[in-house]
């Protein structure tokens, strides 16, 4: 017996919108698709961004290429719209920062970040980036590996086989 699942694909970009319009755009776009969130760019061309998104009802996938900022999710943002989800997060190019709980995260390119979406973070690029995040229940992490991740979690590849591993992820995901 065949299972047929609903695939829902979207996309979005700022690129063609005014300067002043690009980080409302973003936000709503990221609350309906991914997390309500406040964006912050840090580059004088504003933010320049592109979204895609292909979701099912227990498992999403985000590509995200931007330029330098800073998104947020504060204790407003999930007050307004919950989601208990497990995000597990790793960007191909750049450095950048996470933020949660009493842990501030250096991470590197290649470096995943897993973390709870039902409690407040920062999250910053310093340059371009490239990130893919996986979007699970947090019921569906919490049955995989009997832990409630209370904090996040930074997996970095210290082996050969783990950082050939890393590079064969970053050369199929450049393509996206």
């Amino acid at each position: 017996m065949s299972v047929a699942m609903s695939l829902r694909i979207t996309s979005a970009s700022t690129a063609s919108l005014p300067l002043t319009q690009r980080c409302a755009y973003w936000e709503s776009y990221s609350s309906d698709r991914l997390v309500d969130l406040k964006c912050t760019p840090y580059d004088p061309r504003g933010l320049l961004a592109e979204q895609d998104n292909i979701w099912s009802h227990h498992l999403g996938l985000s590509i995200i290429r931007g330029n330098s900022h800073i998104i947020e999710r504060t204790p407003l943002h999930i007050q307004r719209t919950p989601k208990d989800s497990i995000f597990i997060s790793f960007d191909f190019i750049s450095a950048a920062f996470f933020y949660q709980g009493k842990q501030c995260l250096a991470v590197q390119p290649h470096d995943m970040v897993i973390y709870r979406t039902d409690n407040p973070y920062l999250f910053g690029f310093k340059s371009n980036m490239r990130q893919i995040i996986i979007d699970l229940p947090a019921e569906t992490m919490q049955h995989i590996h009997q832990i409630a991740l209370d904090q996040p979690v930074l997996l970095r590849a210290t082996t050969a086989p783990q950082r050939l591993l890393q590079r064969t992820l970053a050369q199929c995901c450049r393509h996206f």
